[in-house]
């Protein structure tokens, strides 16, 4: 798109998105969920995910590990590209084998169907770092000439006990919605095809 114009390149998550500096205070952590810097993709920091459970009164409970950043604005006549780098790292020596999905970056609105977009992060730690991208095409439900504020979430699932994960170089970047056909694959687009089957929701 050239050097200038409002679509020029911009990730909407700023420098929040590389986790580095003060940006990355911009995240809303649980307890769980922190900026780390033992293992970055590019730069000094990533955000590590790492579930863990513990026993209350004999009842075993899970402490969550998720991640919020928002609100950043989009607009129904463009499209979105939501992308991350993310990786599992095995915290037990000898875990039980982890397979499926173990996390999830989701973009997310107030409004209905409030799910845009997810992102599903692989369980295997053989995988290293795993490029993860999908196209969101925002539903004809929201009217046009509006900007709607939405939150990104990362969030580890229950399988996810014998791993850590962490994410790094999170984007969101608009591109025109017009005359797009050629340009990627619509299967890839929103919730539909392989990210339905491959969303795991927080649990």
């Amino acid at each position: 798109f050239g050097s200038e114009g409002e679509l020029c390149v911009q990730n909407l998550l700023g420098g929040a998105g590389s986790f580095e500096g003060a940006a990355g205070l911009d995240w809303d952590t649980s307890a769980r969920a922190s900026i780390a810097t033992d293992l970055p993709h590019i730069g000094s920091k990533s955000l590590r995910l790492q579930l863990s459970r513990r026993l209350v009164f004999q009842v075993e409970e899970q402490l969550r590990a998720t991640a919020s950043f928002g609100p950043v604005f989009i607009r129904p006549n463009l499209r979105y590209r939501m992308r991350a780098w993310a990786r599992a790292v095995e915290t037990r020596e000898h875990g039980d084998p982890v397979g499926g999905t173990c996390a999830n970056v989701v973009l997310q609105t107030p409004l209905r169907p409030s799910i845009l977009a997810a992102l599903a992060i692989k369980c295997n730690s053989q995988l290293g770092w795993q490029l993860l991208e999908v196209w969101v095409t925002m539903p004809s439900s929201y009217p046009d000439g509006v900007s709607w504020p939405a939150n990104i979430t990362a969030s580890a699932t229950s399988a996810s006990a014998n791993v850590t994960i962490y994410v790094d170089d999170l984007s969101l970047v608009p591109f025109p919605a017009t005359d797009v056909t050629a340009l990627f694959d619509h299967s890839n687009s929103g919730l539909r095809g392989e990210y339905v089957q491959g969303f795991v929701f927080p649990g």
